[in-house]
């Protein structure tokens, strides 16, 4: 069988033995949700890497100051830059649903049959009852 041991303690009974609070204890306390936290975080390292670009009126300045930068300087902006990307990402889960994969087949699971259909044909001309076209020569 599956489960917890008889008598053996859960999380919050060894947290407050070990006079440990958990994440979420610590966040209420705070007044913060994880998302909020993230966001924080995201808009942080955000401007951490773009602080080089401050003051910077066009994409035109932009450029000069980057051109300006040392390898070492870019490298450090790009990663800090994906940094706050990956955390957006993450933020993104608590903002939107996710949605299920749906994925087609055709008869029997195979693959799905397309038909070229001339649409304007159908539509100005149009089929007679003999499925012959009612186009006047």
């Amino acid at each position: 069988m599956g489960g917890r041991v008889t008598g053996s303690l859960n999380k919050a009974t060894v947290l407050k033995r070990d006079n440990l609070a958990s994440v979420i204890d610590v966040l209420r306390k705070m007044n913060m949700s994880p998302p909020e936290i993230l966001a924080e975080g995201a808009a942080a390292i955000r401007r951490l890497a773009l602080r080089r670009l401050a003051g910077a009126k066009t994409t035109a300045e932009q450029d000069a100051r980057i051109a300006q930068m040392s390898d070492q300087e870019a490298d450090r902006a790009v990663k800090y830059i994906k940094a706050s990307c990956d955390i957006c990402s993450e933020l993104m889960r608590y903002g939107y649903p996710q949605l299920a994969r749906v994925e087609h087949t055709g008869a029997d699971g195979g693959a799905i049959q397309l038909e070229q259909v001339n649409v304007i044909e159908r539509v100005l001309i149009g089929p007679t009852i003999d499925g012959q076209s009612s186009r006047t020569q």
